[in-house]
C-alpha cells in the first residue's frame, strides 16, 4: 500500500492535471478487476453451494437411529470415594 501512496505522491502534478481521465482509469481497471475477480471465485461457490446440497439430501435420507437405553447397569451401583 505504500508504493501506491508513493507513486500518487510522485505523479500527484500528473493526477491533478488530468482528474477526469485519471478518475476514468481507476473505475475502469478497478471495475474490470471486480468482474474478472467475480468470475473466476463464481465456479469455487457454485461448487461449495452444490457440496452443501449434496450434504442436506444425504442428511435428509440418513434418518438418526432410535435412541437406545443405557448399556451400564444403573440399579445397584453405587460411588466410592
Amino acid at each position: 500500500m505504500q508504493e501506491v501512496i508513493d507513486f500518487l505522491q510522485a505523479n500527484a502534478a500528473l493526477v491533478l492535471a488530468n482528474p477526469v481521465a485519471f478518475a476514468t482509469f481507476a473505475v475502469l481497471f478497478g471495475g474490470g478487476g471486480f468482474l474478472v475477480g467475480r468470475y473466476f471465485l463464481a465456479e469455487r461457490i457454485a461448487n461449495l453451494e452444490s457440496r452443501i446440497a449434496r450434504r442436506d439430501e444425504e442428511l435428509k435420507k440418513n434418518k438418526p437411529a432410535k435412541l437406545e437405553g443405557s448399556m451400564v447397569p444403573i440399579k445397584g451401583t453405587r460411588a466410592v470415594d
